[in-house]
C-alpha cells in the first residue's frame, strides 16, 4: 500500500521538496493510531479497521479499494492481530463467505505465507505481492474481499488535527509518485524499496492500475 511513498523516497523527491521523512513502522493499525494521538507521529499510512478518533482527520486516500485474498481452506486462520488490522476484516469476509475459522494469531504475512505453506495453519489472508507467492504455490483463494467490501479505502492517510506544516507539500510529492507508477521504469525502483524481485514487483505495479486500487491522495 506504499508504493507511491517508495517511490518518493527513493527517487529523493521528499528532499528535493524540503521535506525530512522519517520513517517508523508500527505492528498494528492500533499502534500507529496511538502513536499519532500521543504526538509521537505527524502522519500515518493505516488499513482503516475502524472510525479514527478525535482529534485524528484522513486527509487522504492511498489505496481506493481492498488487496485482500483469502487463501486455504476452512479451519485455522493466521491473522497478524485480533481485535485490529487484518482480525476484524477476516472476520468480516469469513462471515460475508459463510465459511467458518478460528483466528490464530501468527505474526506479519510472510510469516503467515510460511506457516499456511508448511501446514501449520489452513489459511491466511494477505495483500500482493504474497498472494502472487500462494497462487504461484497451488494455494487455492477462499475469498475476496473486495467482494464483501467493494468500496473500502483500504489505506488511509491520517494526521492529527491540522496536521504537520508540510502536510500539503506532502501529499503533492505523493501524487506526482503515484503518477510514476505508470511508468515500468518504477518496478525497478518498487523492487529495491520492498526485496521482491523485480518481476514480482511488475506483477504488483500492474494489479494496482489495472484493477483501480491506487487512490489519488485526496480525502
Amino acid at each position: 500500500m506504499n508504493w507511491p511513498y517508495y517511490v518518493a523516497r527513493d527517487e529523493g523527491w521528499f528532499a528535493a521538496a524540503g521535506i525530512e521523512v522519517v520513517e517508523a513502522i508500527y505492528p498494528t493499525t492500533e499502534d500507529a493510531v496511538a502513536a499519532l494521538l500521543a504526538g509521537d507521529l505527524e502522519v500515518a499510512h493505516v488499513i482503516p479497521d475502524r472510525e479514527p478518533p478525535r482529534p485524528l482527520r484522513v486527509v487522504a486516500r492511498v489505496l481506493d479499494r481492498p488487496t485482500y485474498r483469502l487463501f486455504g481452506r476452512p479451519g485455522r486462520v493466521g491473522v497478524s492481530t485480533l481485535d485490529s488490522g487484518d482480525g476484524p476484516l477476516v472476520r468480516l469476509l469469513l462471515r460475508h463467505l459463510g465459511v467458518n475459522g478460528d483466528l490464530v494469531p501468527s505474526d506479519g504475512p510472510e510469516a503467515r505465507v510460511a506457516a499456511l505453506l508448511a501446514g501449520r495453519i489452513d489459511a491466511t489472508m494477505v495483500t500482493e505481492p504474497f498472494t502472487f507467492t500462494l497462487e504461484d504455490a497451488g494455494v487455492p483463494m477462499l475469498g475476496d474481499l473486495r467482494r464483501a467490501l467493494p468500496d473500502f479505502p483500504f489505506a488511509l492517510c491520517v494526521v492529527r488535527g491540522a496536521g504537520p506544516p508540510e502536510l500539503e507539500t506532502y501529499l503533492g510529492v505523493l501524487r506526482r509518485a503515484r503518477e510514476r507508477l505508470w511508468d515500468p521504469a518504477a518496478a525497478v525502483v518498487l523492487a529495491a524499496a520492498t526485496g521482491c524481485t523485480q518481476a514480482t514487483a511488475e506483477r504488483v505495479r500492474l494489479f494496482y492500475l489495472r484493477d483501480g486500487h491506487l487512490g489519488r491522495f485526496e480525502p
